[in-house]
């Protein structure tokens, strides 16, 4: 919704612009929109459908997105960088130093076609793993799925955390110096990595779903229950699941409360919840994941502790949003 009159505003509305004005953007630091314009620069040689996975909402606004009755499952929210691999149908250009000549004479470019298992991070897709962007180099994220082979139309999401290099961490490290709270500065030290319990230069891959296309482009989604099968067939691991709520009611409240109690969502010391993979750094939040009458969906819930961490992070104008720009 880009115009809203007031008199017709809904609990439960979303808008960025009020009467023409805007009021309700995402901050971007200009590093990050820098970085992601560089990134998302076509390659013409190429062409495959590879969507990209749904931005996952947030479940203080959009609890009301998740049915009466729907399975629901809690797993932790990983702080990583998003891939995307598939086995999909890939076309190339027949000769793709001729491309400039076909489109001066305003002909078809020939295209050839062949399945490939490929690569992408959130925005962009990686056909050759050539270095460059953010990282210098995607080779890590090549690393995480050799060897895992996929059925044709299948693409699996995930989150790779650890480190794309010895001493580079995935996330940018955060510090504790901003806090007025001693005691967490003292628990945690004056910084904080992600490393889910990587060694210095190794990283992880956790999935988080999985579809498959068919010929048309529509979209499959697996349930939860399939993902966890799936990935037990690949040898790939899950993102963990916390709990599992046989069905939800439409109790908003417990719902939050519960949320509330696995990521530490106030400002008290004594209540500081680590990670389950590795109790060496926080949890930056968790995942509500749904499912319902063969339709699925996520809402996020960020700690309060992470987020002023990460908030102190963005504050820096250089620094880039990884998620936003890959």
């Amino acid at each position: 919704m880009k115009f809203v009159i007031i008199v017709n505003l809904n609990e439960g509305d979303q808008f960025d612009e009020l009467n023409g004005h805007k009021i309700c953007n995402k901050y971007e630091t200009p590093a990050t929109r820098r970085q992601a314009a560089q990134k998302r620069k076509s390659e013409q040689k190429y062409k495959v459908f590879f969507p990209k996975y749904a931005d996952t909402g947030h479940l203080k606004r959009e609890w009301q997105n998740i049915p009466v009755g729907a399975r629901i499952y809690i797993s932790e929210k990983l702080h990583g960088t998003s891939a995307r691999y598939g086995h999909l149908l890939l076309e190339k250009q027949k000769w793709p130093k001729l491309y400039g000549l076909f489109r001066l004479l305003h002909l078809p470019v020939p295209m050839e076609s062949k399945w490939q298992h490929i690569n992408g991070s959130r925005n962009v897709t990686l056909i050759d793993g050539k270095t460059g962007g953010f990282y210098g180099s995607d080779a890590f994220r090549f690393h995480v799925t050799e060897d895992v082979y996929l059925h044709k139309q299948e693409i699996i999401f995930g989150e790779i955390v650890g480190y794309y290099d010895i001493g580079s961490p995935i996330m940018a490290t955060q510090t504790t110096k901003g806090l007025k709270d001693k005691a967490i500065s003292k628990l945690l030290g004056d910084t904080v990595t992600y490393k889910y319990g990587c060694l210095d230069g190794e990283c992880d891959f956790y999935v988080y779903h999985i579809v498959m296309v068919n010929d048309d482009g529509h979209v499959f989604n697996y349930t939860h229950d399939q993902v966890i099968g799936r990935c037990s067939e690949l040898g790939l691991k899950v993102v963990p699941d916390l709990i599992d709520f046989p069905y939800y009611t439409g109790n908003r409240e417990a719902l939050l409360q519960v949320c509330d109690r696995l990521v530490q969502d106030d400002e008290d010391s004594s209540n500081v919840v680590m990670s389950t993979i590795d109790p060496s750094h926080l949890i930056e939040g968790v995942v509500v994941r749904w499912g319902h009458e063969g339709k699925v969906g996520w809402q996020k819930y960020k700690g309060w502790l992470f987020s002023v961490l990460e908030g102190i992070v963005k504050e820096n104008p250089d620094v880039v949003d990884i998620e936003e720009a890959s």
